[in-house]
């Protein structure tokens, strides 16, 4: 996914492949198996700094989620982002030892210690761009999937 120093952003986005980047070498301290298959289209229409508030923050959730997993769980985050008909898909999935959904939302809803707010930073964000946040628990593996339309609506 990230490629330092080829010259040319690998995702389509520098400052998206230096976050990447920094959030793959956190998972490999921290032993997680890490895939990533992330393609920004040109001129996609959603500002850089925004990009990196959505996989930043997301990203962050997920590495926390995996720490308090044991090892023995299969560690992993799977971070896929490409364009999809006129819409950018962004999907992060990682093990966590949530045990159901209305858990994470608590966190949304009162964050405390630090919890939640990075979830507040990314509605911002998809406000910002009417885009949609959809949070999907199956056994032990959370799956965050973002839509944002590539041209965002006008602001007048």
């Amino acid at each position: 996914c990230v490629n330092p120093g080829a010259g040319e952003a690998a995702t389509g986005s520098s400052a998206v492949d230096a976050l990447l980047y920094q959030k793959q070498k956190q998972a490999e301290e921290h032993h997680i198996r890490w895939e990533c298959d992330v393609q920004i289209p040109p001129a996609c229409g959603i500002h850089e700094f925004d990009l990196c508030v959505l996989f930043g923050n997301l990203l962050d959730n997920a590495l926390k989620a995996c720490e308090k997993c044991p090892p023995e769980k299969n560690r992993r985050i799977c971070v896929q982002a490409r364009p999809v008909k006129h819409c950018f898909l962004l999907e992060i999935k990682n093990r966590t030892d949530l045990k159901n959904i209305d858990q994470f939302q608590f966190f949304l809803k009162h964050p405390a210690d630090g919890h939640g707010i990075g979830l507040r930073n990314v509605r911002d964000v998809l406000q910002k761009y009417d885009g949609t946040l959809h949070m999907d628990l199956q056994e032990d593996l959370l799956a965050a999937s973002l839509l944002l339309p590539l041209q965002p609506p006008s602001r007048t």
